[in-house]
């Protein structure tokens, strides 16, 4: 090729670029280059720094700055060739380094997760309902270190100041709304014969009334806590206040609960409400009546000694803005 190109040597011109041309040579056999690199595909190290690569890259600008220099005293196309092969091999190292800062970033954000679930674990609440969701919200964000991710970390971030935050001896206007009816074992009306279906639909109003302030103020963490640190303190509702607090101290749908969760906890309620009224001894024909049952006392018929006790008690214990609300069962209901 040389002797081809340069066999007639013409004038000093000539002689200059023949001159240029055999200076630039070095690099087709200097083994160290980049271009003998990529043309005999040297794998790129994958351990090195960042800066490194970077260093790696200068000096391939810098070869590829020599091929264009010689297009015009060399075959064109052929430079074409090798200073593709450069680029080539800049885009391999170029493909390393966006690795290795996105897996330094994944791992910063990952130390980031195991220092706020230490935080989450180091706040200590004198309820032990309060430190059990302490314990879930830390165990989610532990679990979450595998697949992390930026959004992820804010959500659990806010959970954490919600609970951080929460004041365990605070007056809430609405704090009876929280708190469910707890009926003595032994009571005046204990001979009114549905006592205890009447209980058990006011225990599921109070609680389905619950439900529906949840899902309607999810805003309101300090509430929410609230209403499960009080289903938690009761052996029914243990499970639904599971269910309730790692959907909410989760990252479902953004850490919220869903129209699906609220069915959910209906069912669940209504589960809960059949056993009961199962371990009552309540015929479900006598369920059917209470609408009939209710109704009738807007007559002002006379009642007997044990349902005016029974209703005394109630009252004391129901607040004016109470709803009576009556189920209806779903066939679903059976495998809650």
């Amino acid at each position: 090729m040389i002797r081809e190109k340069y066999f007639n040597i013409g004038d000093i011109n000539d002689i200059e670029k023949y001159i240029t041309f055999i200076s630039k040579m070095k690099s087709f056999c200097n083994i160290n280059s980049y271009l003998w690199k990529s043309q005999i595909n040297i794998p790129i190290p994958i351990d090195k720094e960042i800066e490194d690569y970077k260093e790696m890259i200068d000096e391939i600008e810098k070869e590829i700055n020599y091929y264009i220099e010689l297009k015009d005293i060399w075959d064109s196309q052929k430079i074409n060739s090798y200073i593709n092969s450069l680029n080539l091999y800049r885009e391999k190292i170029d493909k390393i380094i966006i690795s290795s800062q996105e897996n330094k970033a994944l791992e910063e954000l990952k130390i980031k997760f195991r220092k706020l679930a230490n935080e989450v674990s180091k706040i200590d609440f004198k309820s032990s309902q309060l430190n059990e969701i302490k314990i879930e919200l830390s165990k989610k964000i532990k679990d979450s270190i595998i697949n992390p991710d930026e959004n992820l970390y804010k959500i659990f971030e806010e959970k954490f100041e919600s609970l951080k935050n929460y004041d365990e001896n605070s007056s809430d206007l609405n704090s009876n709304k929280f708190n469910l009816i707890q009926y003595p074992k032994e009571t005046t009306y204990s001979n009114f014969k549905f006592a205890n279906l009447y209980e058990d639909i006011f225990w599921f109003s109070k609680l389905s009334e619950q439900i529906e302030y949840l899902f309607q103020n999810q805003d309101n963490m300090n509430s929410i806590l609230k209403i499960i640190i009080s289903l938690k303190s009761g052996f029914e509702t243990k499970n639904l206040a599971k269910f309730l607090s790692e959907r909410l101290m989760g990252v479902e749908k953004g850490g919220n609960l869903t129209k699906d969760n609220l069915y959910k906890c209906l069912r669940m309620l209504r589960s809960l409400l059949l056993i009961r009224l199962y371990n009552h001894g309540i015929n479900l024909k006598d369920l059917s009546k209470i609408f009939q049952m209710f109704n009738s006392k807007i007559k002002r018929n006379k009642i007997s000694n044990e349902e005016f006790y029974f209703t005394f008690e109630v009252v004391k214990r129901q607040n004016d803005n109470d709803k009576i609300i009556i189920p209806k069962f779903e066939i679903q209901d059976i495998i809650y």
